[in-house]
């Protein structure tokens, strides 16, 4: 009766209601674990991850062999950016479970946030199923091998990637930026190509585009393609400042400008942004707002 009663208040979102009886349950019945495991499922999809661990270390103490709690365990303490504790948790339960592509991808990930590069790589490396997982996994060794400065291997992995699957427009972006942090501009510029044919709405595929013929002095490529970008989305910061910032230079369409300006600063006052605002305030001969 517990149990029905519990997710039928769980589906009402009455979730403390539904704690407290699989507490209740969990007093009255030999397989306390069981329960446990109900309530710190329920309080993780919250995000109540601190309430989460302690039923969770509970089990673990009572059963160092439960694979499910353990995977929970390290989850928990990767969001609770505990990296140390996520990864020795995660190499307790390899032994219960020696082929978990779940498990490889949770120890490469803790290992990663300890810029333990090359160990991250080989667990990457060894997630094989489910395929979504699998991709997730040659996004991840892309960005190791970016933080390990191999680049070339990175835009392989990506690559590969797109081969297997074009529907991430991440994948794209993240190609084109490191061609472009490569100085491969034509190949950065033909990946974003190959994103917009298929995904011709996605205005950060547009942007990033402008950027290039920014970094190329190519100003009217840049202009009309962040114009395109905002067609798309009016209030894309990134477009608004760098078109902003463009004029700025030229001096041209300094109203306009300002406009554009303040609309970025509002919305996302960070400081390169504030520096635009200054510099065109700068270029209209307000020097004191400059300031």
């Amino acid at each position: 009766v517990y149990l029905p009663l519990g997710r039928l208040l769980e589906q009402q979102r009455q979730f403390d209601e539904a704690l407290t009886l699989y507490d209740e349950a969990a007093r009255q019945t030999d397989d306390q674990a069981y329960f446990d495991h109900l309530g710190s499922t329920l309080l993780i999809e919250q995000g109540r991850y601190t309430e989460a661990l302690q039923r969770v270390e509970s089990i673990v103490q009572h059963d160092p062999a439960d694979v499910e709690a353990l995977g929970k365990l390290g989850y928990i303490y990767i969001e609770l950016q505990r990296w140390p504790e996520a990864e020795a948790t995660f190499r307790q339960a390899l032994p219960y479970h020696p082929v978990s592509s779940q498990l490889f991808y949770w120890l490469a990930y803790a290992l990663e946030h300890q810029q333990r590069w090359q160990e991250a790589v080989q667990y990457y490396q060894l997630v094989e199923h489910p395929p979504v997982l699998k991709k997730e996994a040659l996004v991840r060794l892309s960005v190791v091998y970016t933080r390990m400065n191999a680049l070339e291997q990175a835009a392989e992995m990506l690559e590969h990637l797109l081969e297997l699957d074009q529907s991430d427009v991440r994948v794209f972006l993240q190609l084109a930026g490191l061609y472009q942090r490569s100085q491969r501009y034509d190949d950065a510029l033909s990946t974003l190509k190959r994103g917009i044919r298929l995904h011709p709405k996605v205005d950060d595929l547009y942007y990033s585009q402008g950027v290039i013929f920014e970094l190329r002095g190519q100003r009217k490529g840049a202009e009309e393609v962040m114009r395109a970008t905002l067609s798309l989305n009016p209030q894309h910061v990134g477009a608004l400042n760098h078109l902003a910032y463009i004029y700025a230079e030229s001096g041209d369409h300094l109203d306009e400008a300002l406009e554009m300006a303040r609309q970025a600063a509002h919305l996302a006052p960070h400081a390169a942004v504030l520096d635009t605002l200054g510099w065109v305030y700068y270029r209209r001969g307000d020097y004191e707002l400059a300031r």
